[in-house]
């Protein structure tokens, strides 16, 4: 079947979506909140999601060799407020609440179904951006400011993944390879953020799921000596 629009698009790397998908529900800066797909008739997840890749199956052809990932719009596109869900509305431009999105890694696709129709509406190019998972522990102003900066700087070299309100209180900021494999990233979000690395994590904050590297940001003002 023809298709409508066929573009470009940049997420953040299909294994984690998925890993997040499996753990029940996407949160904070990823995309869309993943439907609770339980439904009364007491079929789970995984059925629900290989009945409707069946159904997008018999009116388009679906790559094969991989299952994708199952992305569920379940608000109106004018609602979204993420950076992840702009960049969805603004590649699939007729977005509607209640399509659905199949993720396709490996053939490097992600195809646009809407059950309502039963038709594909549109196709985009995945181009998938596997820097370094740099989490942010900070404010919500400063977690806004510390991803525009990193992305702006250090583009394909980092992706922000988790963010968290800190714990603590921090007169300086601190990057810390969690991973211990990544010192010379470590150094470069350093002179990004204007922080310092550190080898020790501080105590009582907690790691972000799927953290390389995190930054914790100064959350005090320093008074000056007399």
């Amino acid at each position: 079947m023809s298709l409508q629009t066929k573009r470009k698009l940049a997420i953040v790397p299909i294994l984690v979506i998925a890993l997040i998908i499996a753990e029940a529900g996407f949160g904070g800066y990823y995309f869309m909140k993943y439907n609770d797909l339980k439904s009364s008739s007491g079929k789970s997840v995984e059925t629900k999601n290989k009945e409707l890749i069946a159904m997008v199956g018999k009116v388009y052809q679906l790559p094969t060799g991989e299952d994708p990932v199952v992305l569920n719009v379940n608000k109106d596109p004018k609602d979204f407020t993420t950076d992840q869900e702009k960049a969805f509305a603004k590649t699939f431009k007729d977005l509607r609440k209640g399509d659905v999105i199949l993720l396709y890694e490996k053939a490097s696709v992600a195809i646009e179904y809407r059950p309502s129709e039963n038709k594909v509406i549109s196709t985009a190019s995945l181009a998938i951006n596997v820097g370094t998972n740099v989490a942010l522990i900070a404010t919500s102003e400063a977690q806004a400011t510390l991803t525009d900066t990193l992305t702006a700087k250090l583009q394909n070299d980092v992706r922000v993944g988790g963010k968290s309100t800190p714990v603590g209180q921090y007169s300086t900021t601190t990057v810390i390879d969690v991973s211990g494999k990544k010192a010379d990233i470590a150094k470069k979000v350093a002179e990004a953020v204007g922080g310092t690395v550190s080898t020790s994590f501080p105590v009582g904050e907690k790691i972000p799921e799927g953290a390389e590297i995190v930054v914790i940001a100064a959350n005090m003002a320093v008074t000056p000596a007399p």
